[in-house]
């Protein structure tokens, strides 16, 4: 199978979704393909075959996380794709962006466009950049909005304190157990 055959490309003034419409296609024709037997069983090419296809998947995954249509925890579950801050980037709002620490690595969210610069890393940044953080069981950690673009939403749910509360109201800014809150009760 020749790579020229499945190559996408992509144009500057194409949105999302046609890019990710070309890239189901080149999979399932591949998938067709396959079940025909007219893929190469060679595991060095077909290696080359699958990083041709999810290389594009990838730049899609980060991009429809950046504009919001993958949820916070999907994105944090993926955190490999993202790239990592750097002090010579631009960044625009709902950019995410990895800082790699001793022992692990964490996800963070742009708040406000801005060039970075040495001091406004993510975690020294918190008008700048909010951590994307996710519990074992799939609900964020509360952390403190900076303002209506990183607010809680009504019935979003966040753990604080050992227990896991739920927003009254949208564009909640409060700490739980202060205003805006209630316990969410856990059937047994």
């Amino acid at each position: 199978m020749e790579n020229e055959n499945y190559m996408i490309e992509f144009k500057d003034n194409e949105g999302t979704q046609v890019r990710i419409n070309k890239i189901k296609y080149v999979v399932n024709w591949l998938c067709h393909e396959m079940q025909q037997g007219r893929v190469n069983n060679n595991n060095i090419l077909l290696k080359n075959d699958i990083t041709n296809v999810s290389v594009p998947l990838s730049i899609a995954f980060v991009k429809m996380a950046e504009k919001g249509d993958i949820d916070e925890i999907t994105a944090s579950e993926h955190i490999e794709m993202f790239l990592s801050w750097n002090e010579k980037s631009s960044f625009e709002v709902g950019s995410l962006r990895t800082r790699a620490f001793e022992n692990e690595t964490k996800l963070y969210q742009c708040l406000q466009a801005h060039t970075a610069q040495v001091g406004w890393e993510p975690e020294n940044a918190p008008a700048l950049w909010k951590e994307l953080v996710i519990a074992k069981d799939g609900i964020p950690i509360w952390s403190q909005p900076i303002c209506v673009t990183d607010a809680y939403m009504k019935d979003s749910e966040a753990w604080h304190k050992d227990q896991i509360w739920v927003s009254d109201y949208d564009n909640n800014v409060w700490e739980p157990g202060m205003f805006g809150w209630h316990i969410k009760e856990v059937a047994e």
